[in-house]
C-alpha cells in the first residue's frame, strides 16, 4: 500500500504512461502504412512487365514480393487484374516461362480461377497428371468462390445440365414410344373393328397417331402427343418416370430464361464494387465504373460511403476523404461516414482530425465496438493514454463476443469498416426501379408469363394431362400388353379369360402346351426369339452409350442404374458443356479439352461400369 494518496496517484500516472507507450508503440508498429497510394502497384507492375518483355525472369519474384508487399499495406490479399495479365502473357510463351508466370499469378492472386485452370491445363499437357488435375480442382473451386462470376458459375451450369437432361428426356421418350407405339396401334385397331370400319381403320390409326401434324404440322407436338399416348402402356416405373420427364420439359424454358438472363447480365457496379471490398481484391476498373454514376446516385450518401471505401482500398486517401466529405454534407448525422473517413483521417496520419470523427462516430452510436476501438488507437497516438484505455475498455464492454472476433490474430491494428452486401442492396432498393433499367444497373424483369405461355410447356402440361386421362378412359376396357417371350401386343379381346394373359397364344402353343405344332414352326419362331433378344441387348448397349445406366435400367438392373445414371449425366454436362462450350470461352481457356477431362473421364467410366455389368434378358 501506498503511505500517501500523492504517492499512490504518482505510481497510477507512471503505470498509465507505461501502458500508453506500449498501445502507441503496437498501434504504431501494426498500423497500415499510410506511404502506400495510388500508383504505387501500378510502378511496379510496369516494371514488371518490362521486365518479362526483356526476358529478365530472374527479377520477377522480387518485383512480385514488392508488389504484394504494397498490396499488403492497403489491406489487400487479391491482385486480380495482375494475375490474369500474367495468365494472359504466358499463353504466348514457352512452356518453362508459362509455367514461372503461372506461378507468380498465384501468388498474386491465390483465388484466381483463370490461374489455377490454366496452370492444370499446362500440367497435363506436360504428363503431370497429379498436379494437373489438383490444379484444375483448385481452379473449379475458386470459380464456384469467386464473386466476380456469381452471376456466371451457377447459371451456367444449370444450363449445361438442362441440355444433359433433354438429351436423357429424348432418349427415355424413344424407348417409352418404342415400347408402346406397337401395343397402342393393336387398341387401335380394335376399337375400329368395334366401330366396323374394315380396311379403313388402318386410317383412323394414323389419323388419331397423327393429330398434330394433320392440324398444326407442329412436329414438336406431335412428338409430346404419340408419347402421351404411349405413357398409359409403360411399367408403374416407367409411368412414374414418363410424369417427371414430362413436368421437367414443361419447366425448361423457365428454367434457361432464368439461367440465361444471369449470364448475359453481370452485376453492376454497386455490386461490383461491394464485392471487391469484402474479397479484398484489386479492381480499378470497378472504382472507375463505380465513379461514373455519380448522375445516378448522387443524392445518396451511402453512395459516397461506398465509392470512398472503394478509394481506400486502392490507396487514394485523399480522394476517399474527398467522397465521405460529400456524403456528409448530405447526410451531417450519418454514423457510418464519419467512422470511415476517421478510417481515412488515420492512416494519412491526421489523427486530430481523426479523434474528432471516432468520437462523432461513438457519439452517434455507430459500430461501439470499432468505434471505441479505433479511438483508443487515436488516442494513444495523440498521447491520452487513461482515455485510450477507457475507449478500449468501452469496446469490449459493448460486445465481448464481437471484440474477441475482431481483435482475434490482430495486435492493436486499425479496424477498417466496409460497405457490404446489404448495404448495396438496400442502397440499389432506394432508386427507382425503372431508372436502374434504363442505365442498365438492373437485368430486366424475369417474364415468368412468357415461359408460362412457351409452347413447350403449354405442349408438355397437356401431354400429361392427356397422358393421365388417356390412362384412366382405357383402364376399364383393358389395355393391350406384350407377350413376355416375343413381344407381341394383344389384349383379353383376344384370348379367352381361361387363358394366359402372360404370353401370346402362340408361345402358349409352342412353349406351354407344347402342341402338335409343325417343327418348321417351331424353328422359326425360336429364331424369331433370337433376333429379338440380340436387338434387344444392342438397343441396351447403345442406348448405355449416350446415356449410361439408362439401358441397363430397361433389363431390370434399377439400383445400379440410379447409381450411375446421375453420375454419367452430370460428367457429361461439367465435361461435354460446361466446361468446352461455357467455361472456357468466358475465361479463354485454350485448348478447351483438357480442362473437360475430368467430367469426361467420369461419363467414361459410368459407360464402361455398365457394358461390364451382367443385364437381364427380357
Amino acid at each position: 500500500m501506498c503511505s500517501t494518496s500523492s504517492g499512490c496517484n504518482w505510481w497510477r500516472r507512471v503505470a498509465s504512461i507505461v501502458v500508453g507507450l506500449f498501445l502507441l508503440a503496437a498501434a504504431a508498429g501494426a498500423q497500415p502504412s499510410a506511404e502506400t497510394r495510388g500508383g504505387d502497384i501500378e510502378q511496379v507492375w510496369a516494371r514488371l512487365s518490362q521486365s518479362i518483355d526483356n526476358q529478365k525472369l530472374d527479377t520477377l519474384k522480387d518485383q512480385v514480393d514488392e508488389i504484394r508487399h504494397l498490396a499488403s499495406n492497403l489491406g489487400l490479399t487479391r491482385l486480380t487484374p495482375l494475375a490474369t495479365a500474367l495468365v494472359v502473357r504466358a499463353r504466348a510463351m514457352p512452356p518453362d516461362t508459362a509455367i514461372t508466370l503461372l506461378r507468380h499469378a498465384v501468388v498474386l492472386d491465390p483465388e484466381n480461377p483463370e490461374a489455377w485452370l490454366a496452370r492444370g491445363t499446362l500440367a497435363l499437357r506436360r504428363g503431370a497428371v497429379g498436379s494437373g488435375l489438383a490444379s484444375l480442382g483448385r481452379g473449379v473451386i475458386a470459380l464456384f468462390n469467386d464473386q466476380r462470376f456469381s452471376h456466371f458459375t451457377w447459371p451456367s451450369l444449370l444450363l449445361a445440365l438442362v441440355l444433359a437432361l433433354l438429351i436423357v428426356v429424348v432418349v427415355g421418350a424413344l424407348l417409352g414410344v418404342r415400347h408402346g407405339l406397337a401395343l397402342l396401334w393393336h387398341d387401335l385397331t380394335e376399337l375400329g373393328a368395334q366401330l366396323r370400319l374394315g380396311p379403313n381403320a388402318f386410317v383412323l390409326n394414323l389419323f388419331i397417331v397423327g393429330l398434330p401434324l394433320f392440324v398444326g404440322g407442329d412436329p414438336l407436338w406431335e412428338a409430346l402427343w404419340v408419347f402421351a399416348l404411349c405413357w398409359a402402356y409403360l411399367t408403374p416405373a416407367g409411368k412414374a418416370t414418363g410424369g417427371v420427364l414430362l413436368a421437367f420439359v414443361a419447366a425448361t424454358p423457365l428454367l434457361t430464361e432464368m439461367a440465361t438472363r444471369s449470364v448475359t447480365h453481370p452485376p453492376n457496379p454497386i455490386l461490383r464494387a461491394t464485392s471487391a471490398l469484402a474479397e479484398q481484391r484489386y479492381d480499378p476498373q470497378a472504382v472507375e465504373d463505380l465513379a461514373g454514376l455519380v448522375d445516378v446516385f448522387g443524392g445518396e450518401a451511402d453512395y459516397y460511403r461506398l465509392l470512398g471505401d472503394a478509394y481506400r482500398q486502392h490507396g487514394q486517401l485523399d480522394a476517399a476523404a474527398w467522397s465521405y466529405r460529400e456524403g456528409l454534407r448530405l447526410s451531417p448525422q450519418d454514423g457510418p461516414l464519419a467512422l470511415s473517413l476517421g478510417v481515412v483521417n488515420y492512416l494519412d496520419n491526421d489523427f486530430n482530425a481523426a479523434l474528432q470523427a471516432f468520437q462523432t462516430a461513438r457519439d452517434r452510436g455507430t459500430q461501439l465496438v470499432v468505434s471505441n476501438y479505433n479511438l483508443a488507437l487515436t488516442l494513444a497516438q495523440t498521447y491520452l493514454f487513461p482515455e485510450s484505455e477507457a475507449a478500449m475498455a468501452a469496446a469490449k464492454a459493448a460486445d465481448p463476443a464481437l471484440f474477441s472476433q475482431l481483435t482475434k490474430g490482430r495486435s492493436h491494428q486499425l479496424m477498417l469498416p466496409s460497405f457490404d452486401h446489404a448495404d448495396a442492396l438496400a442502397l440499389l432498393g432506394r432508386k427507382d426501379p425503372i431508372v436502374l433499367l434504363n442505365q442498365g444497373l438492373l437485368p430486366p424483369p424475369l417474364a415468368r408469363e412468357r415461359s408460362y405461355t412457351h409452347p413447350l410447356t403449354v405442349g408438355a402440361l397437356f401431354s400429361l394431362l392427356l397422358a393421365v386421362g388417356h390412362f384412366l378412359l382405357r383402364r376399364h376396357h383393358g389395355l393391350a400388353t406384350a407377350c413376355a417371350k416375343c413381344g407381341r401386343p394383344f389384349c383379353r379381346r383376344c384370348k379367352l379369360s381361361t387363358e394366359s394373359q402372360t404370353y401370346c397364344t402362340q408361345c402358349v402353343n409352342i412353349f406351354l402346351k407344347k402342341d402338335m405344332v409343325a417343327i418348321e414352326t417351331q424353328m422359326a419362331k425360336r429364331a424369331q426369339l433370337g433376333r429379338r433378344q440380340t436387338l434387344l441387348a444392342w438397343e441396351s448397349r447403345l442406348v448405355d452409350v449416350v446415356v449410361p445406366g439408362l439401358g441397363l435400367a430397361t433389363t431390370g438392373a434399377v439400383w445400379p442404374a440410379v447409381v450411375l445414371a446421375p453420375l454419367a449425366v452430370l460428367g457429361a454436362a461439367i465435361g461435354a458443356i460446361w466446361i468446352p462450350l461455357l467455361v472456357a470461352p468466358a475465361l479463354a481457356l485454350s485448348p478447351v479439352w483438357l480442362p473437360a477431362l475430368p467430367g469426361l473421364a467420369l461419363w467414361a467410366a459410368c459407360l464402361v461400369t455398365v457394358q461390364v455389368l451382367k443385364r437381364g434378358r427380357r
